[in-house]
């Protein structure tokens, strides 16, 4: 039997940050008229999707999701705690060192929700998960820009 001793030499660590941004505009003018920003929580079975990529299976967050809930955030989240709405991501914008995921929340959608909570998926999979700093009430008249900024950088 081999046993495997890790080697601490030349290590290197890789942080991922994220950030959400959710800009809110008058359906009608297209005035902007709130911007919450928040940090994202990258919750464990996220953690284990890079973890795969690294290893040679590709993955990539393809669903936004909001909901009402405003429990903080926690590592072993593996849903949001109460889902209003999911749907398809509308963009993905390569960046320096980073990726940005974009989602338009159209003026029939989510209507009655506060949203206090946005997560990521793939497929059924939490990826990550924010509580807003203040919520968002959702009407027919505005639509929301959900930006989730993920940025990679050397610890």
């Amino acid at each position: 039997m081999i046993t495997y001793t890790p080697i601490q030499q030349g290590r290197s660590e890789i942080k991922v940050y994220q950030n959400v941004y959710c800009i809110v505009r008058c359906a009608k003018t297209g005035r902007v008229l709130q911007v919450v920003e928040s940090t994202n929580l990258l919750v464990s079975t996220g953690r284990n999707k890079i973890r795969d990529m690294l290893g040679g299976t590709g993955f990539r967050p393809d669903q936004l999701a909001i909901g009402s809930g405003t429990t903080a955030p926690a590592v072993g989240d593996t849903a949001l705690e109460t889902q209003t709405l999911k749907k398809l991501m509308d963009r993905r914008i390569n960046q320096t060192f980073g990726i940005e995921f974009q989602t338009l929340i159209e003026t029939g959608e989510g209507n009655g929700t506060t949203i206090n909570e946005i997560g990521t998926f793939q497929g059924n999979t939490l990826i990550s998960r924010a509580v807003l700093s203040s919520g968002i009430v959702k009407n027919s008249a505005i639509v929301v820009t959900v930006s989730h900024i993920h940025t990679v950088s050397s610890g």
